[in-house]
Parts: C-alpha cells; sequence; structure tokens
C-alpha cells in the first residue's frame, strides 16, 4: 500500500482500494478489482487464460519504443571567429566515419574538400564544399553540420544556424593535405 491510499502492489493498480473484509493480502480486499476477479498479488491479470490484450499492446509499444532513438545532442553555444588569413582548402586522404552524437553514423569520403570558416574554443571549422551534411540534433529537427577539427582529429559539428558546437561521441582520426 503506497501512503497516498492508493494500491501499489502487483500491477500498479492505482484505484482506490478499500479495507480488507476478509484479511485480504496487501489491503486487497473484497472491494478491490483484483480480489473481485479472484487474482492473487502481482498476479498477471488473464482473458481467458491468456495475457491480457492491453498488457500485450504496451509490451509492443516498450519493444518498438526501444529502438527509437529520443535522445537530443548537446548543443554548446560557439562563437564562430573568422579566420585571420584565408587558410587553403583541405582534402581528405581516406574516407572517416564518426558516430553522430544522436547515434547514427556520418562518413566523410575521401576527396572531400574543406573550407576553412574560422575557429571556435573546441577547434578549427571546416565546411565540406562538395555535400551538405545534416546533424540530427533530436528526433524531429535538424542542421547543416561544418566539421570541427582540433588538429588531426574530427572531434565535433559546428551548426552555423544554431551558432553551437556538438561533440562526436568519440573523436575519430582524419588524414588531409592541402588542396592542389
Amino acid at each position: 500500500m503506497s501512503t497516498d491510499g492508493r494500491c501499489r502492489e502487483g500491477r500498479g493498480c492505482s484505484r482506490p482500494f478499500l479495507l480488507p473484509a476478509r484479511g485480504g493480502r496487501h489491503g486487497r480486499g473484497a472491494g478491490h478489482p483484483a480480489a473481485a476477479r479472484g487474482e492473487a498479488a502481482g498476479e498477471v491479470p488473464r482473458e481467458n487464460g491468456t495475457p491480457s490484450t492491453r498488457r500485450i499492446a504496451a509490451a509492443a509499444l516498450l519493444v518498438a519504443g526501444a529502438g527509437v532513438c529520443a535522445c537530443s545532442a548537446a548543443l554548446h553555444p560557439a562563437a564562430l571567429a573568422p579566420p585571420p588569413r584565408a587558410a587553403p582548402d583541405r582534402v581528405l586522404l581516406a574516407p572517416a566515419t564518426a558516430r553522430l552524437p544522436t547515434g547514427g553514423p556520418e562518413t566523410l569520403p575521401a576527396g572531400t574538400v574543406l573550407a576553412h570558416r574560422g575557429r571556435i574554443a573546441q577547434g578549427e571549422v571546416w565546411r565540406p564544399l562538395d555535400r551538405a551534411m545534416t546533424v540530427p540534433v533530436d528526433s524531429s529537427d535538424a542542421h547543416e553540420g561544418w566539421v570541427v577539427l582540433s588538429g588531426d582529429l574530427w572531434v565535433g559539428f559546428y551548426l552555423p544556424v544554431a551558432r553551437a558546437f556538438t561533440p562526436l561521441r568519440r573523436p575519430v582520426p582524419v588524414a588531409t593535405r592541402g588542396r592542389a
């Protein structure tokens, strides 16, 4: 029995219970819905010997929802400082695959051209010239993302519209060279 006068035993019934008329277990007297059906405390309700349809539907929703990521990416405000001088474009020498903050993979293929756009506290910001990168921020929103490199590591994305940085789950090594 809970402190608010509602039964919380077994299935989590939230109906007000009645004091036991015949000393029922867990405060489930003759007036409790489970007692009226002849169920013991904690027993799974059954319809014709099978688990109830409501229970099966609830379990199906839980299983279906387990594969959906409702998580959101961590966004940190970031002020983009323009580069002091024009830096040459960089070209990726090998493909780089990173795990996005929301779980999915993002691959930059070899030969991707990156243009220097400035600096934030987390590293140098590079915009891919030959493709647009979309970074999911939560289950219903996505932003254009520019690559943030700290030395030879891809550490996250700069989101120019949101003026924010979102880190990768793990930094990814990248190999680049100046564009000829």
